[in-house]
């Protein structure tokens, strides 16, 4: 006896496929790296200290970036976000920038090159996870980590913390909003990459 169609289910249609559809098997990375624009550096707008200039390690955000966290240096440049990689700064550094508008960019570089390596900055305390997520994105040398590279450093957390996964990282994209850094993956691109 055959099994009979039932009417309760979807009503699949067969569509023919144009020259210019991808078949299946093609992979859509070309199609999302092509139709990806990158925006677009807003100026550096502010004043810069002495030795706090800008260097080339932060990368544009693009489908070439491997899935993970990267500084992006669109929302760098935002004032919450100036606001908050100031309060980030050390005690000595905010007393050099003091009102002054300096740039996001050159926050970062600053705290990537002096104030990461202070005490305290990668603490042993227990910080909650997209803030923690955000101070080892700032101390990458290539302005970003793939999942895999902020497993391991998470790992390394003291205090008995939850392990943390390349599944939960990409659970996290929302958590990490407030935070001028990016999750890159393929759904930041509109599918498989």
């Amino acid at each position: 006896m055959r099994p009979q169609p039932s009417d309760d289910g979807p009503l699949l249609r067969l569509v023919s496929q144009t020259v210019d559809d991808p078949t299946l098997g093609e992979p859509l990375v070309e199609a999302a790296a092509e139709q990806w624009v990158v925006p677009e550096r807003p100026p550096l707008d502010g004043w810069i200290p002495d030795g706090w200039q800008p260097a080339d390690r932060i990368q544009d955000i693009s489908p070439s970036l491997p899935d993970g966290y990267w500084l992006d240096p669109v929302k760098l440049e935002k004032t919450t976000a100036r606001q908050l990689l100031k309060s980030r700064l050390c005690a000595a550094d905010r007393s050099v920038v003091g009102e002054r508008d300096v740039p996001g960019a050159a926050m970062i570089e600053r705290l990537y090159r002096h104030c990461c390596r202070e005490d305290g900055f990668l603490s042993s305390t227990r910080l909650p996870l997209a803030e923690t997520i955000f101070r080892c994105v700032i101390t990458a040398d290539h302005g970003g980590l793939t999942d895999g590279a902020l497993v391991e450093m998470l790992r390394e957390r003291s205090g008995g913390a939850v392990p943390v996964s390349t599944v939960l990282l990409q659970r996290l994209r929302d958590s990490v909003r407030v935070y001028p850094i990016r999750r890159v993956d393929a759904d930041l691109f509109g599918g498989r990459r």
